[in-house]
């Protein structure tokens, strides 16, 4: 069964998803910027949608996680932020997914993690468990980056906390803490909402639920 006729009113057209689930939630993930650089013609769409409070956590493009797997930190970055900064106060976290096969590597990730720039919130997302020590825990924490476990990708019983800056505890089973109705409610639950930028969302649970950077619902394009 389709999640999207319990969320949104049969009244709603799909071209306003974006702007009806603005008045519900505080929160979306883009996932389109994991494919393509996002224009400004995105971007003023996006802001157009959605409330001024409303903010954006973008994913990181391919080309620096799964291609160059965040070498050549000084090449890749800055065209993404460029691209990114004009969403302005809307600009949430950049949320940073390693691929399953990349494994650990200190000196990569230094090198990666001094290149960030120091005024936008970011996040790393490992998904193979030679991540998940105290070096690297460390060095997330001296650069003030949020780590996000992938639950389900990994079982540990010894899951450490959050060691970078306090932007959210990671889980992909994601903690609901948007912005206005569900600021104040602790649920947690799978959601992977997509809605592009055209407004057309792919899938979610019903109802999604939105975090700047666990509980979040995403664009994909």
């Amino acid at each position: 069964m389709s999640w999207k006729p319990v969320f949104y009113p049969a009244e709603v057209k799909s071209k306003d998803f974006l702007r009806y689930y603005g008045t519900r939630f505080g929160t979306l993930e883009i996932n389109y910027t994991f494919n393509h650089l996002p224009t400004e013609k995105n971007i003023a769409a996006w802001r157009e949608a959605t409330p001024p409070e409303f903010l954006f956590a973008l994913k990181a493009s391919q080309q620096i996680t799964h291609f160059r797997q965040l070498r050549d930190p000084a090449e890749t970055l800055p065209i993404f932020f460029e691209r990114a900064r004009p969403l302005g106060d809307r600009l949430g976290p950049v949320l940073f997914q390693t691929p399953p096969w990349l494994k650990r590597d200190d000196d990569r990730l230094a090198g990666f993690l001094g290149s960030l720039p120091r005024d936008v919130r970011c996040a790393l997302e490992v998904r193979d468990p030679s991540w998940y020590v105290d070096e690297v825990y460390e060095l997330l924490r001296t650069a003030g980056v949020a780590l996000v476990h992938a639950e389900g990708e990994l079982n540990r019983k010894d899951q450490r906390r959050n060691p970078g800056r306090d932007i959210a505890e990671g889980h992909r089973r994601r903690q609901n803490v948007g912005k206005r109705e569900n600021r104040n409610q602790n649920t947690q639950g799978r959601t992977s909402t997509r809605i592009s930028a055209t407004t057309t969302p792919a899938r979610t649970r019903s109802p999604p639920s939105g975090c700047a950077i666990c509980s979040r619902p995403s664009i994909d394009r």
